[in-house]
């Protein structure tokens, strides 16, 4: 777009020399990081190494409810809601223990704090295993406020550090790599990849369904949205 625009001053006489046309620009990586998914296998392997871990319920909803990893780590805990008496009341004052648990997001770590685009604002009911597991990273988000003392930084974030700053992308990707050799995966993994096997491993799924039955893929279990509470709900 400089090379163009310099060059219309060229041809108008109010440059001697387009100057941009000069420089060589890097080429960068061709066609990018290729994007790559987990296979079922893997992503219970992977589910079982992060058991016990500060990512544990991270890995378990980035896999289960296909959150990108942005939005995970700008979530809050009054964005975890419980539909108690015909509205959402944040878990940390109703308690997990309702039929419908889901989580509002609305925020990412992006710039200006907004999701991808307008329409990643959403609100998404969670299947039993990731309450179960933010419910065990509460009470482990206790234990690091108890042991932290002064030193807690109360962000009201639910992905934090042991003194409970915000995670940046860095401390997260290192983590993760722990856990997916731990799983015997290698390191090659991303979180990114965590919401490419969301998105694809039902796919897959249903592709062999199909294959095995002669039958068109069962389709009954496909996220889908509840009208009476407005949100799109997971496959438990």
């Amino acid at each position: 777009m400089l090379v163009r625009a310099i060059r219309q001053a060229e041809r108008d006489d109010l440059v001697g020399r387009n100057v941009a046309s000069l420089v060589k620009p890097p080429k960068g990586q061709l066609g990018g990081r290729p994007s790559k998914s987990l296979t079922l296998e893997q992503a219970v392997a992977l589910m079982a190494a992060g058991r016990g871990t500060r990512l544990e319920a991270y890995i378990v909803l980035s896999l289960l409810s296909g959150m990108r990893t942005e939005e995970a780590r700008a979530l809050r805990w009054d964005h975890v809601v419980a539909w108690v008496s015909g509205q959402w009341v944040p878990v940390a004052d109703a308690g997990f223990d309702h039929e419908q648990v889901a989580v509002f997001v609305w925020r990412a770590e992006r710039a200006g704090g907004d999701t991808k685009t307008p329409e990643s604002r959403r609100t998404l009911a969670l299947p039993r295993k990731c309450v179960e597991a933010l419910r065990e990273h509460r009470v482990r988000q206790a234990e690091d406020r108890l042991s932290a003392g002064p030193l807690w930084q109360d962000h009201g974030l639910v992905f934090a550090s042991a003194v409970g700053t915000p995670m940046d992308d860095h401390n997260v990707r290192r983590m993760f790599r722990v856990i997916t050799e731990e799983a015997g995966l290698g390191t090659g993994w991303v979180p990114r990849e965590m919401r490419h096997t969301f998105v694809s491993l039902p796919v897959r799924l249903a592709v062999f369904r199909w294959r095995r039955s002669r039958c068109w893929p069962d389709t009954t279990r496909r996220p889908r949205r509840n009208w009476s509470t407005g949100i799109r709900s997971c496959p438990p």
